[in-house]
């Protein structure tokens, strides 16, 4: 009757286990099959098959090549299956293959310690035995102890094993959370030693775990009853290794996103200053022609002068009242939104994309900043130069044929303040599970694919956020963030 019950156990976690490596494939790479649901299908049956293969593999003799070649072989499968169900580079499908090998083997293991310490319960059986007291009152009663003894052992392991293996997987994803950075072979040589240590340890344990002597199998943690705690001690310092691994090359992307942040901010920066010093010369001209203005009209009188006593030209007139409206017109601002950092912004980004293509139409006539604006400037240019940046790149990609434009607004509603930006695109998104953002194509993913989250970043400094939604060949892009200064602001 337990036979029976342990098979449907077993065989309930092999189907969890499969679930469970689908669920950390699919964090990582697209399915090649139509369907999701399908490739959870096909994985789950997979790993299932495979396990029962593996199972009747009979090893009587506890031959400990016959162990690792189970092992192996079972990697080496489990990799070609992963290749030819999902798509990405192949040296991270087989980083992903070792660690659910290796999160597997650590967590039956670790579980494993279950029989180990409860092998102590039959020892207090067989000591009540000698000592005349039959537990269940007869022979068979006691059997029936003991049988179910040792199945609610093997059950307990199963339970055990499959719930460390989801918390594994668990904290492997969470610790993991720049999956779109695009590992190179070094990083993936620093990632892939914990979790091939982790697994040939425990392809060492299936092979020494079990040993003949004498006709007579005997466990290694009999012979060596220390082991109890060395094992769990090694397997978990192998676990802790992977992690870590996880944990510094993610800090490192982090460091180096921030760091590529502020060299494109610094450039930003840079190009606003040097537009902010051709508005001081215009500026200047200013000045200087409200300086000239009387030599001007002074010129002008005698032009009349002139022309009224026969002597002069209406043409000449005419030519100079000319010069002085064109003079007046090159020194007259292009965008005037309340703010001289934004008009700067404008004027650079406006030029950048009249450039690449001439027939763009920029609106900004509805953005506009109040006067009483407590948002620094920094964090003004860190969202527009982003935003007008990818609306500019959206823009680009259309077909000739397509209308181009680019329309930005504002509003106040209260305390709040609304920039909203408006762009065309070519409807296509590439969208990926658990990002809020779109991702970005480009393949220098180390300096692309930051603008939304540098956004993101500056909005919430006044308590703000970003909102995103694209329907009919347009992209809305809304920031949201509070016109007050306090200890949001850094």
């Amino acid at each position: 009757m337990y036979s029976v019950q342990i098979e449907i156990i077993w065989g309930l976690s092999v189907i969890l286990q499969g679930y469970l490596l689908s669920r950390l494939m699919s964090s990582f790479m697209q399915t090649k099959l139509q369907s999701r649901r399908g490739s959870r299908f096909y994985v789950v049956l997979f790993w299932f098959s495979l396990k029962l293969i593996r199972n009747l593999w009979v090893n009587d003799n506890y031959d400990y090549m016959v162990s690792m070649l189970k092992q192996v072989l079972t990697c080496i499968l489990l990799f070609l299956f992963v290749a030819g169900v999902y798509q990405g580079r192949k040296i991270f499908q087989f980083y992903l293959t070792i660690i659910f090998m290796a999160f597997s083997e650590i967590s039956f293991f670790l579980s494993y310690m279950i029989i180990v310490l409860g092998k102590n319960l039959f020892d207090l059986y067989t000591w009540y035995l000698n000592r005349g007291y039959l537990l269940g009152g007869s022979e068979m009663g006691f059997l029936e102890i003991m049988n179910a003894t040792a199945f609610t052992l093997q059950m307990l392991v199963y339970i055990v094993s499959l719930l460390l293996l989801f918390f594994f997987i668990r904290a492997f994803l969470k610790k993991y959370r720049e999956r779109d950075f695009a590992v190179q072979k070094t990083e993936m040589l620093f990632l892939l030693l914990p979790g091939m240590t982790g697994f040939l340890i425990c392809i060492l344990l299936r092979m020494i775990i079990v040993t003949m002597e004498k006709g007579i199998p005997v466990l290694l943690y009999d012979r060596y009853p220390l082991l109890a705690v060395v094992v769990p001690m090694i397997l978990l310092l192998a676990l802790l290794a992977v992690f870590f691994s996880v944990q510094i090359l993610q800090d490192m992307v982090s460091l180096n996103r921030e760091k590529n942040s502020r060299i494109i901010m610094d450039q930003q920066v840079r190009s606003i200053q040097i537009y902010i010093q051709e508005m001081n010369r215009a500026y200047a001209g200013v000045r200087s022609m409200r300086h000239d203005m009387k030599n001007q009209l002074s010129v002008m009188y005698e032009l009349l002068h002139r022309i009224r006593q026969g002597d002069g030209e209406e043409q000449e007139l005419e030519a100079h009242l000319k010069t002085l409206e064109k003079t007046a017109d090159s020194l007259e601002p292009e965008f005037r939104t309340g703010n001289v950092v934004v008009d700067a912004i404008l004027h650079l980004k406006c030029h950048e994309a009249k450039e690449k293509m001439p027939d763009i139409k920029l609106d900004v006539e509805q953005l506009i900043f109040p006067t009483d604006l407590k948002i620094r400037n920094h964090d003004i240019t860190v969202i527009l130069c982003n935003a007008l940046d990818n609306a500019i790149e959206a823009c680009e990609k259309l077909d000739e044929e397509k209308e181009r434009k680019i329309r930005l607004s504002s509003f106040q509603k209260g305390k709040l303040f609304f920039l909203r930006i408006e762009n065309s695109f070519n409807g296509q998104l590439m969208r990926k599970e658990r990002l809020e953002f779109p991702a970005t194509d480009k393949q220098d993913r180390g300096f692309h694919g930051i603008g939304f989250l540098n956004m993101k970043a500056a909005a919430q400094r006044y308590c703000g956020a970003v909102d995103w939604e694209a329907e009919d060949g347009m992209f809305y892009l809304t920031i949201m963030m509070k016109n007050e200064t306090g200890e949001h602001v850094e």
